[in-house]
């Protein structure tokens, strides 16, 4: 998309571009989304793939929902995630005991993002930090509500913007929180189409967006998650 639009002379896109710096992690459990196609029926699985049971075999109650294992109130209760190793919302043994957390972690670790974007499964939703409890304002706020807009004027029409816990639901353990806040970098962290929430607020998140000076998009592997790393500044 932005390759394309940067050759369209997409005046916003070439604007981003030039002062931007972007990260894409395409699959952040490439071992569990494979195992969705092995059938019909794992079609939906949504968790790593630890043998829970150590029976040899990956089935129905193994796992871990990845987006539960993050250091950040991780087991903070059971409304939030699952002590229950067959739950779909398992938090597993320890926190960050899944090497495709651990893979996570040790990016952001490394790179210290400041403006991030996670993907997860559809939903019409524009949901931002805090997960673990209902609400619970954080600083960053206006910063939300600018980037998102407000149920009489959504960023982009049709989605439901809002606290991911007071929209959707609880979640401890969870991604966002942990990006937002268990980094303690500064990051804004956002659940949403990135595309058109930097159209929307274009000269607000430019101040959160770091530059530099050259173009590279080598694809490779950190741990057990796959990166394609894009770097722009194009003159």
């Amino acid at each position: 998309h932005y390759i394309a639009r940067w050759r369209a002379n997409d005046k916003e896109i070439k604007s981003l571009l030039q002062t931007t710096e972007l990260w894409f992690v395409p699959v952040a459990n490439p071992d569990g989304y494979q195992y969705t196609f092995q059938s019909p029926a794992t079609r939906l699985w949504r968790k790593t793939l630890r043998d829970n049971n150590e029976n040899g075999t990956v089935e129905v109650g193994d796992g871990v929902d990845p987006n539960r294992n993050f250091p950040e109130h991780w087991n903070y209760d059971n409304e939030g995630s699952s002590g229950v190793p067959s739950s779909d919302t398992y938090r597993g043994p320890v926190e960050a005991s899944e090497p495709e957390t651990q893979a996570m972690i040790g990016l952001l670790q490394d790179e210290r993002f400041k403006f991030q974007v996670n993907y997860h499964s559809f939903g019409r939703w524009l949901l931002y930090p805090e997960g673990w409890q209902t609400g619970t304002p954080t600083a960053d706020d206006p910063i939300y509500y600018a980037l998102s807009g407000n149920l009489d004027e959504p960023a982009i029409e049709g989605f439901h913007p809002g606290l991911s816990s007071d929209v959707l639901y609880v979640t401890n353990g969870e991604a966002n929180d942990y990006l937002g806040k268990g980094m303690s970098g500064g990051e804004i962290v956002f659940q949403g189409p990135f595309a058109e929430i930097l159209k929307n607020e274009r000269s607000l998140t430019g101040q959160y967006l770091s530059g530099r000076r050259k173009i590279e998009v080598p694809v490779r592997r950190h741990a057990s998650t796959t990166i394609i790393h894009v770097r722009f500044v194009l003159r």
